[in-house]
């Protein structure tokens, strides 16, 4: 009799434990999902952001260079978009879904976690970009009449065109320093379909 009791007793504990065991690993469960879904809606607020601070859009690039012809869209007045990468002057950003493009960086603030590894894609890489490459020492110039001297051009060295006359390919070397080289002293590569004549 007493054989049987202490059975039942000790049956009664086990499927006791067993039921607080069942109850702890439920309750552990539930807080790592929950722990997951707070990562998951955190995530995105600490995620770097571009925001566009200016009064007006901004244009969208299809390579980090800030010229006309590689305009492909705009960013409104206001809007936060997440950040895919950075380079010094342009910042890589999703425009929605899997569309993205470059803006210039000095037209907003970066917010977030902003510990990006910067992008080192040479300029030349880009494929909707076309160049400038003297064979021989040349000369940037102010005007396309080619008579008002900038700088020298150095042969072999890829300069971003941004337009065209008929006798002079306008370059840009930076945000800062722009004119214009004689066509027939250079060769050009990449995109230069889409360049512009000017007037």
């Amino acid at each position: 009799m007493t054989f049987g009791f202490t059975r039942t007793v000790v049956a009664f504990l086990i499927v006791l434990f067993g039921v607080i065991i069942l109850l702890m690993m439920s309750a552990v469960g539930n807080t790592i999902q929950q722990t997951t879904r707070i990562q998951a809606t955190v995530a995105p607020f600490l995620a770097c952001r571009f925001n566009n601070t200016t009064p007006s859009d901004i244009p969208v690039y299809s390579a980090p260079f800030s010229a006309e012809m590689l305009e492909i869209d705009t960013l409104a007045d206001s809007v936060q978009a997440l950040v895919i990468t950075l380079r010094d002057t342009h910042v890589l950003v999703r425009i929605r879904g899997n569309y993205s493009g470059w803006v210039a960086r000095d037209l907003g603030v970066l917010t977030g976690d902003c510990n990006l590894p910067e992008d080192q894609t040479p300029l030349t890489s880009f494929a909707t970009i076309c160049f400038y490459r003297p064979t021989e020492r040349t000369t940037l110039y102010t005007t396309t009449d080619l008579q008002e001297p900038i700088q020298s051009l150095i042969p072999d060295e890829s300069y971003v065109i941004i337009g065209q006359s008929e006798t002079a390919y306008h370059i840009r070397i930076n945000n800062f320093i722009a004119g214009y080289a004689d066509k027939n002293k250079g060769l050009t590569r990449g995109a230069c379909g889409l360049v512009p004549i000017e007037g």
